[in-house]
């Protein structure tokens, strides 16, 4: 269940432009889950939020490749609507060229 609501507050202050707050909910998010069972879905899609928000931030290619690799990673493990999410997420914020 915390999963989720670390979903649903890095996507809004995503969404909001507020990068920093995304990079500290990350960090928050990494620390409560470590060494925990924590569904792949749910971790993909933060990472790639993460990723994309910390390029917008400092436009450094690592995240690019970091963002590639989680999108080949959900598409490896057929996840399906976190590929599309990254799809979208990607295609609006110019994220991967």
């Amino acid at each position: 269940m915390v999963v989720g609501i670390y979903n649903v507050l890095i996507i809004t202050n995503f969404l909001l432009g507020n990068y920093q707050k995304v990079d500290d909910l990350y960090r928050r998010f990494k620390r409560v889950t470590k060494d925990k069972v924590v569904n792949l879905e749910d971790v993909l899609l933060i990472n790639g939020f993460y990723y994309a928000s910390k390029w917008l931030e400092t436009r450094r290619s690592q995240y690019l490749q970091k963002l590639s690799h989680v999108r080949a990673q959900a598409s490896k493990e057929d996840l399906i609507g976190v590929v599309k999410t990254l799809d979208a997420l990607s295609l609006n914020n110019q994220v991967i060229a």
